[in-house]
C-alpha cells in the first residue's frame, strides 16, 4: 500500500513511473505491483533482436510434413550439429534395456515422464540415436529441463505434447523423418519471454503490461567505473521503455 501510496504521488507529480510486469510466466492475473497501478506503465519481456529459436522440421509424411515452431532445448545436450534421419519410437526410456535397438543412427522420440529427463536421453544415445525428440507431456509451450544425471548425450529437442502426439501416430503407418539443424532459426523478434507475466491484473481485470521490451542484455555494473554485467527479466526490460520514455518527455515535455 505505501508503494501504490508513493507511485500514485509521483504520477501526479507529472512524472512517469514505469515498473516491471514481473517474470511469473504465461498465468493469468499474475502480475507485478505497482506496476498494475493505474497510470503505471508495466512492461512485459520480449526476446532480444538476435535470439532465434531452433524448430523441428519434418520431412516426411507429408500428412505432418512442416517446421514446427514452439521447441525448446536443453543446455547439456545442445544442437550442435544438424542431424537428418527416420524416427523410432522409443517410449519413456526409464529403464535399462527399455530403448530399442532400431534407434541405432536414427532420431528416438521419447515420452517425458515417470524419470529425469537426462538419464532418458542418456539411455537413448547409448542405444546409438543419433538425436532425441522430448514429446511433453502437458499441453502448453515445449519446456526446458535441468539436468537430472547420465553422462552420454546427443542433440536433444523438446516438442509440444500435441507435436509429439501426431509424430507417433503418423510413425505407426509410415516413415517419419526429420532434420533438427542449429543452421535454421526461427526468429524470436517481439516475441514474448517464456518467464514473462502476461496478466491482466487481479485488482481491476485491467490489461497489465501494456508494453514490451527486449530484456536480456548488459548493463552498467555499479561501482566498477566501466564495467557490465548481464541483466534480464521485466527488470531488464523496464529501464529500456524507462529510458524512451525519458527521451519522448525531453523531445515533447508539454
Amino acid at each position: 500500500s505505501e508503494r501504490g501510496a508513493c507511485v500514485a504521488m509521483c504520477r501526479n507529480l507529472g512524472v512517469v513511473v514505469v515498473a516491471s510486469a514481473g517474470n511469473g510466466g504465461n498465468k493469468p492475473f499474475v502480475t507485478g505491483s505497482p506496476a498494475m497501478g493505474a497510470g503505471v506503465i508495466s512492461v512485459a519481456q520480449t526476446s532480444v533482436p538476435s535470439a532465434g529459436a531452433i524448430p523441428l522440421v519434418v520431412n516426411a509424411p507429408a500428412s505432418v510434413a512442416g517446421t514446427y515452431a514452439n521447441t525448446n532445448t536443453v543446455d547439456w545436450a545442445p544442437i550442435d550439429r544438424t542431424v537428418t534421419n527416420d524416427v523410432v519410437v522409443a517410449g519413456l526410456a526409464c529403464t535399462e534395456g527399455s530403448v530399442p535397438a532400431a534407434v541405432a543412427g536414427k532420431v528416438a522420440l521419447v515420452d517425458r515422464g515417470s524419470c529425469n529427463i537426462s538419464e532418458k536421453v542418456d539411455r537413448a544415445a547409448r542405444a546409438g540415436a543419433a538425436a532425441v525428440i522430448l514429446a511433453n507431456n502437458a499441453a502448453g509451450d515445449a519446456p526446458t529441463f535441468s539436468y537430472g544425471g547420465g553422462t552420454v548425450f546427443v542433440p536433444t529437442i523438446v516438442v509440444q505434447n500435441t507435436l509429439g502426439a501426431a509424430l507417433k501416430a503418423a510413425a505407426a503407418s509410415a516413415t517419419v523423418n526429420v532434420t533438427i539443424s542449429p543452421d535454421v532459426l526461427i526468429s524470436l523478434v517481439g516475441s514474448m519471454a517464456s518467464t514473462s507475466s502476461r496478466g491482466p491484473d487481479v485488482s481491476r481485470s485491467s490489461i497489465k503490461p501494456e508494453i514490451g521490451a527486449p530484456g536480456a542484455s548488459l548493463s552498467a555494473e555499479v561501482g566498477t567505473g566501466t564495467g557490465e554485467t548481464a541483466f534480464g527479466g521485466t527488470s531488464g526490460a523496464a529501464p529500456m521503455v524507462a529510458g524512451a520514455a525519458a527521451l519522448l518527455r525531453q523531445a515533447h515535455p508539454t
